[in-house]
């Protein structure tokens, strides 16, 4: 890569600092271009945003978040759409499908009911189904349906 500044050769070192992530210290390495000539330098974002990424990933997996394929598989799982897992949720079909397919992260609350309810399945999710009706995210209708599309048998016998 040529220098912005002065136009020559620039040479590609690894740096690492250490940064805040979720009330810890992580450590970051990433590439800078560096001029000899006129002492410029120039992080590489992509090397930047990839030592963010792993540090994410890491957080994740030592912190058992469930990944975008587990959020997706837990509803295919389930026979549901996204409209209907973003109607469950009182969210929409845009932040489940971003949700999905890893551009947004699960907050608190998303993070409880997916490990609570929709990842567990079964009764589990049945409970959740059913808190939502009383609490009128859905309707009764909505509700059925929505149970009889998961092929969960209903807490108290009635679908027998």
């Amino acid at each position: 890569m040529r220098c912005p500044e002065c136009g020559r050769e620039m040479r590609l070192s690894k740096e690492e600092s250490i940064e805040s992530f979720k009330g810890s210290q992580v450590r970051l390495s990433y590439d800078v271009y560096r001029c000899d000539g006129c002492g410029s330098s120039y992080v590489d974002a992509r090397s930047l945003d990839e030592a963010w990424k792993k540090i994410w990933d890491n957080y994740e997996k030592t912190n058992c978040i469930p990944s975008p394929a587990d959020l997706r598989k837990a509803r295919e799982n389930l026979n549901l759409t996204q409209e209907e897992i973003a109607l469950l949720l009182g969210r929409t079909k845009s932040l489940v499908s971003k949700l999905e397919d890893g551009s947004r992260a699960l907050s608190d609350k998303l993070l409880e009911s997916y490990s609570n309810y929709i990842i567990p399945g079964g009764d589990d999710f049945i409970s959740f189904v059913n808190a939502a009706a009383v609490q009128g995210r859905i309707s009764p209708d909505d509700r059925d349906r929505i149970v009889d599309k998961t092929g969960i048998r209903r807490l108290n016998g009635s679908d027998s």
